[in-house]
């Protein structure tokens, strides 16, 4: 397995982190592709944005001694919004001490971002904190961008059809990433039979979404999407390779309907949110706040759901948090116990206000 740029050569540029040194950057691309920055209570018109990565002084990939594989193409000519085509990456970080033969767990971070900016780099951390856990973490670019008149500081002027378009797109994109890494899981050590994807805001819709959406309900809420867009499950790429979530993690996400959560397709879910977000509803709500926008659904109503189907479910709540809460070390360590629990077999239910571990 090829493997580059040993953690003591590469440095990330992270949203809130600050690091001194930013190499190989993709630059700006037309929709803001870079690191989100900001803080994190941002209402529907301000400019905090979307916090990615928690407290600026809690790093948890310190004592990261993996391998970091950038640049993977998993997807070429992807449409854009704009018509333009472009080829998506993803960065793998590989756990500590790899041994070559035993199998790991795959974990996919989608970034935030509102699906008009944002950039795979912002993962840099936090994925590096996870292969410290023994996941190989992948991080990854999707297509950004939705409407010329939505600015930052003008969130409610966008288009809530395009908003829907992005996130099918952005849907496209992780489905694709997964049937790349999946496709010669031997290469990167991974465990097929483990696959758990997770994102933050704009990531959280995302991950909940390539976890529930189907195309008949993609087409019933946006009539001839797949005809416009492509198909959800073999756009990007041609790889015809199956594969099965098996659990994820929505920080601070939301979705359009969670009519979509069957017995079937409901997965062990792990929830972060803030009780005060003003973006995605923690419970249900216009997403940013803007009546113009669709409805959505947050942490708790989907939690409840998972709990009434019997299927695991952790929700972790800040009572004074708004859009993006809790710090990198306490959701990482829940997180992966969380996940570990599900890989032996262990049934997880808990819903906690404040920082309360849901493992000891």
């Amino acid at each position: 397995m090829k493997k580059i740029l040993t953690p003591f050569f590469f440095c990330f540029s992270l949203i809130l982190l600050f690091p001194s040194c930013q190499p190989f950057l993709r630059g700006t691309a037309p929709h803001g592709r870079h690191p989100q920055q900001g803080g994190g209570n941002g209402g529907a018109g301000g400019s905090g944005g979307s916090n990615e990565s928690g407290p600026a002084n809690d790093k948890v990939g310190l004592n990261f001694q993996g391998d970091v594989i950038t640049d993977l193409q998993y997807a070429t000519n992807a449409v854009d919004y704009k018509g333009n085509k472009e080829s998506l990456a993803l960065d793998l970080y590989m756990p500590d001490k790899l041994k070559t033969g035993r199998k790991y767990p795959l974990y996919i971070f989608v970034h935030g971002g509102g699906f008009l900016r944002g950039d795979k780099r912002s993962g840099a951390d936090f994925c590096k904190g996870l292969a410290t856990k023994g996941f190989v973490a992948a991080s990854i670019n999707y297509r950004l961008g939705w409407s010329d008149a939505h600015t930052i500081s003008n969130l409610c002027a966008g288009d809530s059809i395009e908003l829907k378009k992005a996130g099918y797109r952005a849907v496209q994109d992780a489905k694709a990433a997964i049937r790349f890494l999946t496709s010669t899981p031997n290469e990167y050590e991974i465990d097929p039979n483990w696959i758990f994807i997770g994102g933050q805001s704009a990531g959280g819709a995302t991950a909940l979404n390539a976890t529930y959406l189907t195309e008949q309900a993609a087409n019933i809420d946006l009539p001839g999407i797949t005809t416009a867009l492509g198909p959800l499950d073999s756009y990007g790429n041609n790889l015809p390779n199956k594969y099965k979530i098996k659990g994820m993690v929505n920080n601070w996400g939301a979705m359009h309907s969670t009519a979509l959560i069957t017995k079937t397709l409901a997965v062990p879910t792990i929830f972060f949110h803030g009780e005060k977000d003003q973006i995605a509803p923690v419970d249900q709500g216009y997403a940013y706040t803007c009546p113009n926008f669709l409805w959505v659904y947050g942490s708790i109503p989907v939690y409840n759901i998972l709990k009434s189907l019997g299927v695991s479910a952790v929700i972790h709540l800040d009572p004074q948090g708004g859009h993006g809460v809790f710090s990198n070390s306490f959701r990482l360590d829940n997180i992966t116990c969380f996940f570990q629990n599900v890989m032996v077999g262990k049934h997880d239910e808990g819903y906690y206000v404040g920082e309360k571990n849901n493992c000891k």
